[in-house]
């Protein structure tokens, strides 16, 4: 990740809505409760040092990406989740 993603942000292609996810959602034994996943989202439509603690789970990150690019109808379970919110400094997500 160190190497590839400083590559990804400085490309010309990345442009200014270019958006980097990254996750991690393998912790292992963990309670059923208490299931925690790592999210990073990097690019110009993220506010910069903004977190957000709301729980939310693999299809609000689909939901918000239909929004962010205006797919309709949701998928699966997209069409109930909550999208993800706050992190954002265009309204396109």
């Amino acid at each position: 990740i160190s190497r590839e993603v400083p590559q990804i942000l400085a490309s010309p292609a990345f442009g200014s809505d270019g958006l980097v996810l990254i996750t991690f959602d393998e912790w292992g034994d963990s309670t059923p409760n208490d299931k925690r996943v790592a999210f990073v989202a990097l690019g110009p439509t993220v506010l910069p040092g903004s977190t957000n603690s709301a729980p939310y789970n693999h299809y609000s990150l689909l939901r918000t990406l239909e929004n962010g690019y205006g797919l309709h109808p949701y998928l699966g379970g997209a069409a109930s989740a909550t999208t993800i919110n706050g992190i954002w400094v265009k309204k396109r997500f």
